[in-house]
């Protein structure tokens, strides 16, 4: 009969469906499959482990402030013991609020949320008067922040210099739009004090700012140079700068030798075994340059040449640097028993031309009480280091600037503290500082931190479109010098774990890891100092909604032998629309950036669920390498990152794409330029480190979180259809082909020019009652389609239910209709449009 026909052709028609829907089941897994294995591993590039070049210019600006060595980064000078009968003032301390005298009368300082203070104080010290005298006051008042306030303050015998530093400043156009934020101090501040506190003036023990000022900034070493010459004796003093705590001290040397030391001339750089000095250095002072090694491979030469103290002289374009000593080289196991310091490249040379004439130099080493010129206050009223005034390979004419950009710091620091106690966020800890604390276990290479946490239960967490990660790197004993010197990549991962690694201890060092491919943050390092972020991780949200017990790990590279004190938060919150993420596709990543890199990304074809209200592309980009290539790829140079969408429809088992092309571009733009990190302080770039954080780096920077970049193609995509996607990575707008690096921008210890990336397609729907698991929602494509076609309208329903047998076949023929409609419309398509393109990974 007609009814038995129909019936029959239905079941045919069902049957097809089913196989398709399992085909396709067995296409997506084989296309996770293939995009997986397409996921190039970061590279762990093990040459960063000898990394001791300070990075040479871009060849666009930067050329001229980039020194020749490998021995750049100083960390701020150790703290001496002091026979004080009090402890010294810590970094981060809380400080009561005092009075001082300045020329518009009495200053109370007592930081508060619109107000936070910079000191500046004036000494002796010839190196601050040039930094002034070179500074552009103009410059310096177009950046000081609206809520921050500058204390200019003077040691007694520098109190002319405070003067005329003021005058300077009324003379100087921009003056009377911040000369409220501008105080000037009548009153001297006081020398250390070395007496019983009962004995020692009340200003300095009830003020922890100007305790600060004298005690940070430790001892100094003083060389006094002697000569004769023609029958005439000469004497010089020369100032010096030591080493950050990884050699014996100059006090030591004191005690052990009173006499007066000959300097040597070593006729080099002392970087190799096989280099040896001109003249022998037994019992003598090596003078030795600076450049192309570490100061520990000059300090180790020297010492077993026999030389009872080193002096490296500065290169001639250079500031002198206390000497530092980091990774890979045993700094503090090698059995290194003599001093060393750096001279001015001026003195140096003087003493370098004597000895090559035969002149005999002695040199008779004391020390003197140094100070530090900056202390800043919070809006917390905490006792703050400012770093390095200005950066390495900065103008001097901007060092008031970067002094200004502390204050913007401490904003954007008190608008984060905001941030994290906002109402109706859930807060949920991850790693606790004070734990690690408690336990010693501290945040450092290898594999890295371990997190297992507990989230609320799927009903709660259905009520969130947002999460957010903050993350702080604090240093270890509080103090800059405390903190790792080398700007390394730190990133936050969701693992793969079974129910065995999910029952164990919450958090600890990690030790076997699984799959951890999800990126939920990713952080790079100051140079010696702290830093703290929050970034956008709404991508990874979708799997994180069911609840329950999550693996995170947090790591650095795993040679990195820095340490941190690591807070780690997830901030969950609502921002009011009727829309969550329900599901987050894994899209592209990096890899080597060269010739074939565009190559191996393939398309891929995404499934579009049918619940889709909105659609994201949330990708993390940065360029790193650099020195290898002529355009100093991938850190300096500008690159472009291109994602193009088209629709697509399946027929007959062929992928036929849309004609219509959309593109969406973004541009690494900021990389090699002079400032590119320095403006952007207010997004939380840590300022003033010690090295070249200013400098515009591709994607990111010294002391920052790495921000996704988030672009709505909602657009381009339909709901129940396939999406297209292509991505191609440009330089100038072109597929990239290094050349060769030539020139004095080259160097020897480059790394190839690298993209790290992580993208994912994040898909929205409406709100609902109860989520459902992001497998659950990753039905497939055929399955969505037919849900979405096969929907009646009421009225339908109705003849449905009341009409028996005549309903029956009525629905039976409308089912064939839609069919041979939906067939009709495919073939339609293809024709009106639609290419056929090969199948996607």
């Amino acid at each position: 009969s007609c009814m038995q026909l129909c019936m029959q052709l239905l079941f045919f028609l069902l049957v097809n469906m089913a196989a398709e829907a399992a085909a396709e089941r067995v296409r997506y897994s084989h296309a996770e499959t293939m995009a997986a294995r397409m996921r190039r591993r970061e590279q762990l590039r093990p040459l960063l482990a000898s990394r001791w070049l300070e990075r040479r210019a871009a060849r666009k600006g930067r050329s001229a402030h980039m020194l020749d060595g490998m021995d750049e980064v100083a960390e701020s000078p150790e703290v001496p013991s002091s026979n004080m009968d009090h402890q010294l003032p810590l970094p981060l301390s809380h400080c009561a609020p005092f009075d001082i005298k300045t020329k518009n009368g009495m200053l109370r300082v007592q930081p508060g949320e619109k107000r936070a203070y910079i000191f500046l104080i004036v000494s002796d010290d010839q190196n601050l008067d040039d930094l002034l005298e070179a500074s552009s006051f103009g410059s310096f008042f177009r950046a000081v922040p609206q809520q921050t306030h500058f204390v200019f303050g003077a040691q007694a015998d520098s109190m002319d210099k405070l003067q005329t530093i003021q005058e300077q400043m009324q003379r100087t156009s921009g003056y009377e739009e911040v000369k409220g934020q501008l105080h000037f101090m009548t009153e001297a501040i006081q020398p250390r004090c070395h007496l019983k506190r009962e004995i020692c003036q009340k200003q300095y023990y009830d003020n922890l700012v100007f305790q600060a000022v004298n005690e940070w900034g430790g001892e100094e070493p003083l060389m006094q140079i002697s000569w004769s010459e023609n029958g005439k004796l000469h004497t010089k003093k020369v100032e010096a700068k030591g080493d950050t705590g990884w050699l014996p001290s100059i006090r030591e040397l004191l005690q052990e030798q009173t006499d007066p030391l000959e300097f040597a001339n070593w006729g080099g750089l002392a970087c190799d075994d096989s280099d040896n000095p001109q003249e022998s250095v037994q019992g003598k002072i090596a003078v030795v340059r600076r450049g192309k090694c570490a100061f520990f491979e000059k300090v180790r030469l020297a010492q077993n040449h026999g030389a009872s103290a080193v002096v490296i002289v500065n290169s001639e374009d250079g500031d002198m640097v206390s000497l530092s000593c980091g990774s890979p080289d045993p700094c503090k196991s090698a059995g290194l028993k003599i001093p060393a310091v750096m001279m001015s490249h001026e003195a140096g040379g003087e003493v370098l031309n004597l000895l090559k004439k035969r002149v005999t130099v002695t040199n008779r080493f004391s020390l003197k009480n140094a100070i530090q010129h900056f202390v800043g206050l919070d809006h917390f009223s905490r006792l703050r280091e400012i770093g390095q005034i200005p950066p390495r390979g900065a103008e001097e004419s901007f060092a008031l600037t970067f002094l200004a950009l502390e204050g913007e710091y401490y904003a954007y620091e008190r608008n984060l503290e905001q941030k994290l106690s906002q109402p109706n966020a859930l807060i949920v800890p991850v790693l606790e500082q004070s734990k690690q604390k408690e336990s010693g276990i501290l945040f450092s290479g290898g594999s890295g931190l371990y997190s297992v946490v507990e989230l609320p239960d799927e009903a709660t967490m259905k009520d969130f479109d947002k999460l957010e990660v903050y993350a702080s790197l604090d240093c270890p004993g509080g103090a800059d010098k405390d903190c790792g010197e080398w700007d390394y990549v730190v990133q936050l991962l969701l693992c793969k774990a079974n129910e065995k690694t999910l029952s164990q201890t919450s958090w600890g060092k990690a030790t076997s890891v699984g799959s951890c491919d999800f990126e939920m943050g990713r952080f790079v390092t100051p140079y010696s100092r702290p830093g703290k972020w929050m970034i956008d991780a709404t991508a990874t949200l979708p799997l994180l909604m069911g609840g329950g017990r999550h693996y995170f790990l947090l790591k650095q590279p795993y040679w990195s032998q820095q340490k941190y004190l690591a807070d780690v938060r997830f901030v969950f919150s609502s921002s009011g629309i009727h829309e969550q993420p329900l599901l987050s596709i894994p899209l592209f990543h990096g890899g080597i950036f060269d010739q074939e890199y565009n190559s191996r990304h393939r398309p891929m074809n995404i499934d579009i669920p049918y619940l889709t209200s909105r659609a994201e592309i949330h990708s993390v980009i940065t360029g790193h390498g650099w020195g290898e290539d002529n355009e100093n790829c991938a850190e300096f140079c500008v690159t472009q990152h291109r994602f193009s969408l088209r629709q697509g429809v399946e027929i007959d088992g062929e992928t036929y794409a849309s004609s219509d092309e959309h593109v969406y571009e973004t541009s690494l733009d900021g990389a090699g330029s002079e400032m590119g990190c320095a403006r952007k302080v207010s997004e939380g770039v840590t300022p003033n480190q010690y090295g070249t954080w200013q400098f515009g780096r591709a994607g990111w920077c010294p002391g920052s979180a790495v921000s996704p970049w988030v672009v709505d193609v909602t657009s381009s995509v339909k709901p129940g259809l396939q999406a297209i996607i292509t991505y191609s990575g440009l330089f100038n707008n072109s597929q990239y082909d290094p050349a060769a690096c030539v020139g004095d921008d080259c160097v020897d210890q480059g790394f190839p020019a690298e993209i790290r990336m992580r993208s994912y397609l994040v898909i929205y729907g409406k709100k609902q009652g109860s989520l459902q698991a992001p497998a659950a929602a990753r039905a497939s494509r055929s399955k969505l389609r037919a849900m979405e076609r096969m929907q009646v309208s009421s009225s339908e329903r109705g003849v449905w239910s009341g009409a028996g047998m005549a309903g029956s076949l009525s629905f039976c023929f409308m089912i064939l209709l839609g069919m041979i409609s939906l067939h009709l419309y495919q073939r339609r398509a293809v024709r009106q449009g639609y290419n056929k393109i090969n199948s996607s990974v």
